[in-house]
This record gives C-alpha cells, sequence and structure tokens, in this order.
C-alpha cells in the first residue's frame, strides 16, 4: 500500500478518534437545600371481613410557597396472620409544578408487613415496591417515564397502659430501581459535551432516608388521629441533559449530586367502618 493510502487512512481516522474517547465521570457536590411543610390527611377504613379491609386516604401537601401535592389512594390490605400482612394500592397524585402548572402521576404499590411483639412494644418491618408513572411529556435522557422504586421501612410502636394514645417512630430508606445509569454516557471531544442517546434505565441507589416520630390518639372506636413529625433527606443524581441527549454545558460539570432535606408537621384522621 503506498504512502498516499496511508495518508488518506490516517486523515479519515483523525476524526473518529477525537470524536469519542474514554473519560472521567466528573462529579460534583451541588448547593444542598431545605425546606418545610405540613401535611393533612383523611381517610375511611372499612373492614370487609377478619383480616380483609378496604381504605380510602386523601393527603394534601404543602410547603412555603403553597399547596404541592394532592394524593387520593386507594387500598386493599389483607391480614392472614398475627404477624403479616400483605396489601396493594393505587394512588392519583396531582403535583403542584411552578413552570407547568398541576400535572397529574398514578403510583402501583404492593407490600408486605411482618410484625414482632415484645410486651407492650411492636416492631413492624415493611417492604414495599411502587411505581409512578407521570402522564406527561418527560425528558427520557433524564429519567425514565415510569420509575421503579423498594422501600424498607422500621417501625416501633408502644402501647401505654391505660392511655388512648400509642407513640411510634420509624426510618424507611428508598431505593431507586430503574434510574439512568451514568456508565452508559460517553463524551465527545468534537464539541466538548457528554451524550446519552442510548440511556439505560439499570442504576441502583438509595436516594432518601426519611424519619417519622408520632403517635396515634384513639378518640374511640371509630374515630383516630395521627399526629406526626417528618424528616426527608433526598440523595438525588442530577442529570443535565437536553432533549437531544446531550449535555447542556459544554464540558462539564455535568452530573451533580442534589442533596435536599424537608421537615414538616402531619396530620391524619381515620374513621372506621364495619365491626
Amino acid at each position: 500500500m503506498n504512502t498516499r493510502i496511508y495518508a488518506v487512512l490516517i486523515a479519515l481516522a483523525l476524526p473518529v478518534c477525537a470524536f469519542a474517547e474514554d473519560k472521567e465521570l466528573d462529579w460534583t457536590e451541588g448547593e444542598t437545600t431545605s425546606s418545610v411543610g405540613a401535611r393533612i390527611g383523611a381517610g375511611i377504613d372499612w373492614k370487609i371481613s377478619k383480616g380483609l379491609h378496604l381504605g380510602y386516604d386523601a393527603e394534601l401537601r404543602a410547603d412555603t410557597d403553597g399547596l404541592d401535592r394532592v394524593y387520593n389512594t386507594l387500598g386493599l390490605s389483607y391480614k392472614p396472620a398475627k404477624w403479616v400482612k400483605l396489601g396493594a394500592d393505587f394512588s392519583l397524585i396531582n403535583v403542584n409544578s411552578s413552570d407547568d402548572g398541576w400535572r397529574n402521576r398514578q403510583r402501583f404499590g404492593f407490600n408486605a408487613t411482618f410484625y414482632k411483639d415484645f410486651g407492650r412494644l411492636t416492631l413492624s418491618f415493611r417492604e414495599r415496591i411502587q411505581a409512578t408513572h407521570k402522564s406527561y411529556d418527560i425528558d427520557l435522557y433524564q429519567n425514565p417515564q415510569t420509575a421503579w422504586a423498594l422501600r424498607h421501612r422500621l417501625k416501633v410502636e408502644y402501647n401505654i397502659p391505660k392511655s388512648k394514645f400509642d407513640p411510634y417512630a420509624s426510618i424507611e430508606l428508598r431505593n431507586t430501581l430503574n434510574a439512568v445509569n451514568p456508565n452508559a454516557f460517553v463524551y465527545h471531544t468534537a464539541d466538548s459535551r457528554w451524550y446519552n442517546t442510548d440511556p439505560k434505565y439499570t442504576d441502583v441507589y438509595i436516594n432518601r432516608v426519611r424519619l417519622v416520630i408520632g403517635g396515634t390518639w384513639k378518640i374511640n372506636k371509630k374515630n383516630a388521629l395521627d399526629v406526626y413529625a417528618i424528616m426527608d433527606g433526598n440523595y438525588d443524581i442530577d442529570l443535565d441533559f437536553n432533549s437531544n441527549g446531550k449535555s447542556k454545558a459544554d464540558g462539564s460539570p455535568y452530573l451533580t449530586l442534589q442533596d435536599s432535606y424537608y421537615f414538616g408537621l402531619g396530620f391524619a384522621y381515620t374513621f372506621k367502618l364495619g365491626k
């Protein structure tokens, strides 16, 4: 092969080599934010038969900017034995976006809760899997249309002798199951941008820790009121991509760890139906 052909091949290869290359993922710490709010809920618990309950709950969530979310949830639970309860539910979630107004999400969930009594102390562990579908257009290069999550909750309750008030505390971890995986990103030196044109929804990590301290006031056999304080620590990976799968900023940083904390008070009233 003569030198001219070599020169042509090299000339063709150089742009290709310069277009895509390996580069370290650039992780940066985002600004930590915090917010405060309140949650007010009401529900009906209908005992269909022994161990089988049908429930409906409505909840309003507000923060310093006003009404944030409205939840309407229909659920079915069955307790085949004292130590275990199974449940399934569907939620319609209306989210107030500062940019797009009110938008709808649907959530399906399945859970199993296991109980162990230690005298007046009850320890429970709940495993819950859920899928949240956004009924509006989103940037699929940054988030999946339907987000799957696994939640683990440990709760302790205490039955105070001769008291209508039972205190409790819980800790819950939320695991993403199909977040966008940054390891699929490719860096292109031609325009100094990261590309995510073929998103992989395979990243799994803990993105929330929730702490709750509260108590249930049993007003009478039919009525109960929950009062609680809640703290959410959210740890999300913020992806900065356009709708064409290219990073918005030239070069990096392109991947930001966003920490946010929520502190709130909650009130939930429950009315029981059935014997």
